[in-house]
């Protein structure tokens, strides 16, 4: 199982051949989060790069509090120990703030951007909801806070089907690496201090925004923000579709993630 060190120990996994594509997940996901895109976008001809952040999955604890910048520069290690000078960077909520900052600071870096159900910042309303969330969570085991926060995750459509919620929570007893109670504080307080509203014009990487029509935690507006303030954006609204749509509506997103991957130039990355 593949890690390397980029100033803590991270874990990746790499799937398919061609142009890079490297997948950031939101808060509290590891690189499992993306497990309904990176076959499909394989097949559809792209090298699939997925890694746990800081504090989830396998990578290692912080030691200390850190922001988004810190967790862009930590992909952007990624990126150079695994020889990869350029890629199409995907992100989702808080792997979008990410790739902001990917796509601010480093943008020979950026071959295009992939921005999800994601913000510039936080807006009063969520930064409520995710406080809450921080205080919460020492005192739910994982099942519960799991099941405590999803209703502002998926849309109603996704609790009517019995057998996707049970594999859904399936997934959570049996991840053997659960993000511990600090580490998902610490995300959170990332999260928190995100703002990129001052510096997003500054992106002049190919740049298509998804999000998801029924979308509470990031609402379209975050979206539609954004598309009108980096410059060429693209905005589009998936219907039916939450905040993870990655999972709830995979066959729709995939198809427009493929479709942007695929107007890109092709010789990028190594």
């Amino acid at each position: 199982m593949p890690k390397t060190n980029v100033g803590l120990e991270m874990y990746y996994e790499i799937e398919g051949d061609g142009p890079p594509v490297v997948f950031i997940g939101g808060l509290s996901q590891d690189h499992l989060s993306w497990m309904m895109q990176v076959p499909a976008v394989a097949a559809a001809g792209y090298r699939c790069i997925t890694f746990d952040n800081r504090d989830a999955g396998q990578t290692a604890q912080s030691a200390e509090p850190y922001g988004i910048k810190q967790m862009a520069d930590d992909t952007v290690r990624l990126m150079d120990a695994i020889g990869v000078s350029s890629a199409h960077i995907v992100g989702l909520s808080m792997g979008g703030m990410i790739g902001q900052e990917m796509a601010i600071d480093n943008p020979d870096r950026v071959s295009s951007l992939t921005l999800v159900c994601t913000c510039a910042a936080i807006e009063p309303e969520t930064a409520g909801i995710l406080r809450a969330w921080k205080a919460a969570r020492p005192y739910c085991d994982d099942l519960d806070f799991v099941l405590m926060i999803s209703s502002w995750l998926f849309t109603y459509r996704f609790y009517q089907h019995a057998a996707a919620v049970e594999g859904f929570l399936q997934l959570v007893r049996s991840n053997p690496f659960p993000q511990s109670v600090s580490g998902f504080q610490r995300q959170c307080e990332a999260v928190l201090s995100h703002d990129t509203r001052n510096r997003v014009s500054r992106i002049t990487t190919p740049t298509r925004i998804i999000v998801g029509t029924e979308d509470t935690l990031t609402p379209a507006r975050y979206s539609q923000w954004l598309a009108e303030r980096i410059p060429g954006a693209e905005l589009i609204e998936i219907p039916n579709a939450a905040h993870v749509l990655s999972l709830e509506t995979p066959d729709a997103f995939n198809r427009v993630l493929i479709e942007f991957l695929h107007a890109q130039p092709k010789a990028v990355g190594v």
